[in-house]
């Protein structure tokens, strides 16, 4: 009885898989590109910000940075102190504030996988603009001029 490999019929799914990863940009350069986006729409960087007691979703952006969503529309470039070595491979992250409702720099911080990472800035997002510049963009228009 001869018994045939099923070698090639794994490696024939496997294939489009491995073909799509290699298509992708690696990860660091599509946070880099990410990052310089938001820091192109951060404003000036304030002591504090409110939030409803919970929020909304986040991004990690580096090693450093990452994005948090207070609202669907108001976001928010925090920076926070190292080591935090997995911020850009977390899959969740919880706020440490010393105030409810309240997230404050120097004061605050993150938690994510057994890291605690100190707040050390936080700077308001122009969400809104950042997203009709994108929209324009993919119909060709320019972006909006920054009032900030």
């Amino acid at each position: 009885m001869h018994i045939r490999s099923r070698r090639p019929s794994v490696l024939l799914f496997a294939l489009p898989v491995l073909l799509a990863a290699c298509a992708s940009p690696p990860r660091e350069q599509r946070d880099a590109a990410d990052l310089a986006r938001y820091q192109s729409y951060a404003g000036a960087p304030v002591e504090q910000i409110a939030y409803m007691g919970r929020y909304q979703g986040w991004q990690p952006l580096s090693r450093a940075q990452l994005v948090l969503w207070t609202t669907p529309w108001q976001a928010y470039l925090i920076t926070v102190a190292q080591p935090c070595a997995d911020l850009p491979f977390s899959t969740a992250m919880a706020l440490n504030a010393s105030s409810p409702n309240v997230l404050r720099t120097r004061t605050d911080s993150i938690k994510t996988q057994g890291w605690t990472c100190p707040i050390e800035e936080i700077r308001p997002i122009d969400y809104r603009r950042m997203q009709a510049d994108m929209a324009s963009a993919k119909q060709g228009a320019p972006p909006t001029k920054n009032v900030n």
